[in-house]
């Protein structure tokens, strides 16, 4: 409710500051085609088809929690003067059609995501929660972090392509052009990851932490076991998972344990004192560090330092 009512009272502010912009056009700097992404991953993706032919914004900048987000009155004066909008679509974008209806732009071309890809169930791996863990999502809950998979990154960014190239059919050749050459690195780099896992002496990981890399694991067919699903809100493991990810390591003779970017990594830090196992760091393309924004090649490069820590966690 709390979260509502903040974005209506932007929404309100919004509506009262694009009306006194009515007479110069809004925001918009210029007339490339403007377009506003509401994820770390989309932005990166955005940037690379688009090149020097479309502005892109990443809302906020990244700079809060993407679960937890809530647009700002820049941020919906942003989303009201932009072309195309580019979003995941899941769980916690709810906050997004009413954003967009409230805009007073009818003409935004809406980019869901998560209808380019198939979508996977939360907790669609061993998550080691006891009976009164409270869930944070709905049990038919889709995952949202669809672009730990190179190959849904890949059919994103087609429908990126596709939907640019519509809007600005002018450059059409030259968005065809940098999706051939980007999705050639992203497959390429599938092919690694691959081969990376076919070659492994172990098939299982442990995170003790957040979950956000189901569609990575279904893809290369790595078995998971996670201290909460998804990216829950829980921060606190109970005994029983705590015992439940020592026992994990310790049958398995797993030699590493993972946590995400961004973690305390208080979880991990006890199960490697607890079984000897080392503390390895995967990126999942949530968080954007200070000045990251103005750098290329965000997602690849972050794929590609997840592949070294799953040739070190899976025994290469």
């Amino acid at each position: 409710m709390k979260k509502t009512i903040n974005i209506i009272c932007a929404v309100l502010a919004v509506l009262m500051i694009t009306a006194s912009l009515c007479a110069c056009g809004g925001t918009k700097k210029n007339d490339k085609p403007k377009i506003v992404c509401t994820a770390l991953s989309l932005y990166d993706f955005c940037r690379e088809i688009a090149g020097e032919h479309a502005d892109v914004l990443l809302l906020s900048g990244s700079s809060a929690d993407y679960h937890s987000y809530e647009p700002t009155a820049a941020d919906i004066l942003e989303i009201s003067s932009c072309d195309i909008f580019v979003y995941i679509g899941g769980a916690s974008e709810k906050w997004v059609d009413k954003t967009l209806a409230a805009s007073g732009n009818s003409n935004i071309v809406k980019l869901r995501t998560m209808s380019l890809v198939e979508p996977l169930p939360v907790g669609g791996h061993d998550h080691d929660h006891d009976d009164h863990d409270e869930h944070d999502h709905d049990e038919d809950e889709s995952d949202e972090h669809i672009w730990t998979s190179l190959s849904n990154a890949v059919a994103v960014c087609r429908g990126i392509c596709d939907t640019i190239s519509k809007a600005d059919a002018e450059n059409k050749d030259a968005y065809e052009e940098n999706f051939r050459l980007y999705s050639e690195k992203l497959t390429a780099l599938d092919a690694e990851y691959r081969k990376c896992v076919s070659e492994s002496r172990l098939k299982e990981l442990v995170f003790a932490d957040r979950f956000p890399f189901a569609y990575l694991a279904n893809d290369y067919g790595i078995e998971c076991h996670a201290a909460f699903s998804g990216c829950s809100s829980e921060s606190e493991a109970s005994f029983e998972v705590m015992a439940s990810l020592i026992n994990e390591v310790k049958d398995k003779k797993l030699h590493a344990v993972i946590m995400i970017e961004g973690s305390k990594g208080d979880i991990a830090e006890t199960v490697c004192k607890a079984t000897g196992a080392k503390k390895l760091v995967m990126d999942s393309c949530q968080l954007a560090a200070a000045g990251i924004l103005q750098k290329s090649d965000i997602y690849y490069n972050a794929m590609v330092k997840n592949l070294e820590v799953l040739r070190e966690a899976l025994g290469n």
